[in-house]
């Protein structure tokens, strides 16, 4: 099953004294939510299901209205995802930082991980970035060499 998006029309019809203003969603968290709904082959029933939120809160999310704080911790538990992550695409935070969110994907994957784990990564990371010294510094020398 694909989940495809539309932006739904607004209405507001006012019976009682219940006025209800959502903000928009940012489409990146509509596209990133369809998304991994398609990734699982997930209906939006499913999807709320097992977030343990109601469907109208999925189908609101996707017709373009920003979700709760509360929704979006529980959408990036049942999708594996750093809280952060989904709170910043849900326009919920800004982000100081590049809106890249490398940072807290890896903060959250080695969160996971025991110590030992990380601290073999740490040292791959150390010989790659130690690898792209000396081949920068290679490439440096052989320019000079050739230079006129």
């Amino acid at each position: 099953m694909s989940i495809g998006f539309t932006k739904l029309k607004k209405t507001s019809t006012t019976k009682s004294v219940i006025l209800i203003n959502m903000k928009d969603a940012p489409k990146e968290l509509v596209s990133w939510l369809v998304s991994e709904m398609n990734k699982k082959n997930w209906g939006i029933r499913e999807t709320a299901k097992r977030a343990g939120v109601s469907h109208p809160t999925i189908s609101d999310i996707i017709a373009g209205n920003q979700p709760s704080l509360i929704t979006c911790k529980k959408l990036a538990k049942l999708f594996n995802c750093p809280e952060l992550v989904i709170i910043r695409k849900a326009g919920l935070i800004q982000s100081e930082m590049d809106p890249n969110d490398d940072f807290d994907q890896w903060k959250h994957i080695l969160d996971q991980l025991p110590q030992h784990d990380r601290d073999e990564l740490l040292r791959i990371a150390q010989i790659k970035v130690e690898y792209q010294i000396k081949s920068q510094e290679r490439v440096k020398s052989q320019n000079v060499e050739g230079a006129p």
